[in-house]
């Protein structure tokens, strides 16, 4: 946990890296910790999609399969021409990195195919308000 709050902020720095998301729905729905949790959650998606360097998707379940169902990956890209992109994705038993430029290549494949079928980054922050509203409304009701 403590690391991935320090990691959270490099995206605070005077020049902060570009970061990209897609989120599938079940992310956002996904109780964890509780109702409150999840709204503070859903809060904290909103305002970190309001900044100029994140790039915050949402892929509805009302969009289908897709090709991203097997599991969660991410792509590293580096300033410096000299370091190559890497791929990494984790399984329940390993973490494995891939270098190699024709499996590099389906993975971006796959990123941009996830990107057409995403909402727009203007329409994911809607439907992240549409979720929370959903769940305030529903512990009203159930006050």
């Amino acid at each position: 946990m403590q690391g991935r709050m320090e990691r959270q902020q490099i995206l605070n720095r005077i020049h902060p890296p570009r970061y990209a998301a897609i989120l599938d729905e079940g992310a956002l729905r996904r109780w964890i910790g509780g109702r409150d949790v999840l709204l503070e959650q859903l809060q904290h998606l909103c305002n970190m999609a309001t900044r100029h360097n994140v790039d915050l998707r949402v892929l509805p379940f009302a969009n289908g399969e897709h090709q991203a169902s097997n599991g969660s990956f991410t792509i590293l890209d580096f300033p410096d021409p000299l370091d190559t992109p890497v791929a990494f994705t984790e399984t329940v038993t390993a973490s494995l990195f891939v270098e190699e430029p024709t499996e590099l290549a389906t993975y971006n494949d796959v990123w941009a195919n996830l990107q057409g079928a995403a909402l727009t980054a203007a329409k994911s922050v809607e439907f992240i308000q549409q979720v929370m509203r959903e769940l305030s409304s529903e512990r009203q009701s159930d006050e």
